[in-house]
């Protein structure tokens, strides 16, 4: 995380490419209202403004206008970048009168101010004021944005992954920046994440090699898959195994630690000491998931698996096909499907409440050539 102090910083800047005549803009900091305003020319048939205002949810009304002979359009495009490269248009209509209002939910907002001549030849006057005003909002510590990581607790900001690196919102660490798809590399690697060669792929964000398409086959989608010849479809089969937590069922620690590009992975479960029950469940995909005991430590309590083979990734559709005590570790199930809904249950044993109880599996699938 970084820290935000969140002192109202309203600023606005003439988009470059847009825009002609009177184009004025107050932006203010330390305060959350700001003010900007547009004059057209007389004897012109049109004329245009823009402006990107950032802040704190920007908001603009319209406090005063004057039209002569002269017609005023708007619109806005929410941004996710101060530049404003990457948009969406929310918004374009007609302003009579003051009072009209906007307010943005990014932190990026350009609006674009078109004049243009109604009634005859040429604009006579006209001139738009408005007010610009951000959200208040008490300092806090924000999570680093994608493709940013902080590792150290101070002042200091978040700091951009390697060069082609990607990384999730909130990222503690270097090790957290990855190769995305169709790049090759190391988890946490200063070196730059290099580009698939051709005739090679990577369908997988996260560490490992470029692997060769299939016999003719040729990159595709910049080395994110290949494409392959008529009446066939290409097929990576590179090992991808993930786990979610099964929201309508389970309680205390369920952890699980996924794999994408390798094909093993863990999950865990440790119960809750004073209890008198406990649950886990996570559905598990890959290749025909297979589950392996590899530790399992018991006082004064129980541990019950079952299995569902699912037919989908939400496991709406599926067949309950084994539930048994465990007794000791080693203990396996390999699914003939895609998709394995695995359900733990802790419960009591020999007293009022449990002692402490702990499992971990591994988890694998089956590899497949491409």
């Amino acid at each position: 995380h970084f820290f935000e102090d969140n002192v109202p910083k309203l600023s606005c800047i003439r988009y470059p490419s847009y825009g002609s005549g009177s184009c004025l803009c107050g932006p203010s900091v330390g305060s959350n209202v700001g003010t900007f305003s547009s004059q057209v020319d007389a004897g012109v048939s049109s004329q245009s403004c823009s402006w990107i205002i950032s802040g704190a949810q920007p908001r603009v009304t319209i406090t005063s206008l004057q039209l002569q002979n002269v017609q005023l359009y708007v619109s806005f495009d929410e941004c996710d970048d101060a530049d404003c490269m990457s948009y969406q248009s929310v918004r374009s209509e007609q302003i009579y009168n003051s009072g009209w209002a906007y307010q943005s939910s990014m932190r990026h907002l350009r609006v674009r101010l078109q004049w243009s001549v109604y009634g005859g030849s040429s604009i006579t006057s006209g001139s738009v004021v408005a007010t610009l005003s951000t959200t208040s909002m008490p300092p806090g510590c924000s999570p680093c944005e994608a493709g940013d990581y902080k590792n150290t607790t101070d002042a200091a900001g978040c700091t951009a992954c390697p060069s082609n690196a990607v990384s999730a919102e909130g990222s503690t660490g270097l090790s957290s920046c990855v190769c995305p798809e169709g790049f090759s590399g190391d988890e946490g690697d200063e070196e730059s994440c290099v580009a698939c060669e051709a005739g090679t792929f990577k369908s997988f964000e996260g560490p490992g090699a470029c692997l060769s398409c299939p016999g003719d086959g040729v990159s595709a989608e910049e080395g994110r898959s290949c494409a392959c010849g008529a009446g066939h479809f290409f097929e990576d089969n590179v090992p991808k195994l993930s786990c979610i937590r099964y929201p309508s069922y389970g309680s205390g620690s369920c952890l699980c630690g996924p794999s994408v590009g390798s094909n093993v992975g863990t999950f865990s479960s440790q119960v809750d000491a004073g209890v008198s029950s406990q649950s886990c469940s996570w559905i598990i995909s890959g290749a025909q998931p297979r589950v392996t005991i590899t530790s399992l430590q018991l006082q004064n309590v129980q541990l019950y698996v079952s299995f569902d083979e699912c037919d989908d990734a939400d496991c709406m559709s599926y067949q309950s096909v084994r539930s048994e005590q465990i007794y000791n570790s080693g203990w396996a199930y390999q699914s003939s499907m895609r998709h394995l809904r695995v359900r733990l249950q802790w419960s009591v044993y020999g007293g009022s409440s449990i002692t402490s109880g702990s499992v971990v599996a591994t988890l694998s699938t089956t590899s497949m050539p491409p």
